[in-house]
């Protein structure tokens, strides 16, 4: 029998990933991977080094594709979010979803770095997102700029009867400009509590991306929606997990007060929904859910690419985690109406 060929990865490259990019602890990552850690530390030391098998577990598990690691040091590029979560002792999130939101995590870059090469592919440029503002001025005027950004229409939001339909109001004018708004991941192994996050935020550019958690009420995602824009128009990429209840609390850092109280003044006009129900129980299609952790944007771009013969129907499907093409179909029905 043949001996399993080995990867000639970059030892150091593999330790960055699991240390630097999905974040996982020695036992952790170990124990997923069903090997021991002393195993695990041999392969990032170079001792010896994983089969092509076993490489293939570790890029699924860090949720990275398999070329990263044979890159001949690691990357320098990378900054990982600022972590701006109230996490008591008592309260704190296990390993499993340490592990999930960072998964969410890398699946975010991933979704950003995929939209570019999809723009580039049509041969257009991304939107520019030129919204700015200083954590030094007052949030009132920090507001008014987000308001104008967004062309903000007050008539409109008014026809939205339901916190629901507020909420595609909302992603779809931060949409229009340029960001991608997108909820945590489709598959339930990576689903992420409340208490782990409610929202976060890549604020580079082209293409900045907000995620909001489908779990928080209606009213909980437009408002981490509009606290993670101003996050956006700071340039600052961040994790939180604080919502509109705790606008000024003293226990939150100054940055995330601002926003809070940025937010609280760009929604104004959404205060009767504050105490409207939480999340709907109701049985949402798959295809549905799909579109709503990718978002609108991303997947108009995908779908324009795809018709316009940039990509076949499986780099399509591998866009969206290697989904049905009933799905994609129903997908193109609903954005293409």
């Amino acid at each position: 029998m043949a001996k399993s060929v080995k990867a000639l990865i970059t030892p150091e490259v593999l330790k960055w990933v699991r240390e630097r990019r999905i974040r996982l602890t020695i036992d952790y990552a170990a124990k997923k991977l069903k090997v021991d850690p002393e195993r695990l530390v041999d392969w990032e030391n170079g001792v010896e080094g994983p089969t092509v098998a076993q490489l293939k577990k570790i890029a699924k598990l860090y949720k990275t594709h398999i070329s990263l690691f044979y890159l001949p040091s690691p990357p320098t590029d990378f900054q990982p979010l600022t972590d701006y979560r109230m996490l008591p002792d008592s309260t704190a999130p296990d390993e499993e979803q340490v592990y999930r939101l960072n998964a969410n995590i890398v699946e975010a870059y991933e979704r950003r770095y995929t939209l570019i090469d999809l723009y580039e592919l049509l041969a257009e440029s991304p939107p520019q997102v030129t919204l700015k503002v200083s954590k030094h001025e007052k949030p009132e005027r920090a507001a008014q700029k987000i308001t104008e950004f967004l062309e903000f229409n007050r008539e409109q939001l008014q026809q939205a009867n339901t916190p629901h339909d507020a909420l595609k109001f909302w992603k779809r004018i931060v949409e229009a400009k340029g960001i991608l708004v997108c909820q945590t991941s489709v598959n339930p192994h990576l689903s992420v509590e409340l208490t782990t996050v409610r929202g976060f935020c890549i604020a580079e550019t082209p293409c900045p991306v907000i995620v909001i958690n489908p779990k928080d009420s209606p009213y909980g995602r437009i408002f981490t929606i509009v606290h993670e824009l101003v996050h956006v128009a700071l340039g600052e990429s961040v994790i939180q997990n604080t919502g509109f209840e705790k606008a000024s609390s003293s226990n939150l850092e100054p940055i995330e007060i601002f926003c809070n109280q940025v937010a609280a003044e760009v929604l104004a006009p959404l205060k009767k929904y504050k105490r409207t129900g939480g999340e709907s129980r109701e049985t949402v299609p798959h295809h549905n859910r799909l579109l709503n952790t990718y978002g609108e944007h991303f997947a108009r771009i995908a779908f324009t690419a795809y018709h316009e013969n940039k990509i076949t129907i499986a780099g399509l499907s591998a866009a969206f985690s290697n989904c049905a093409t009933k799905h994609l179909r129903a997908i193109d029905n609903q954005i293409f109406v």
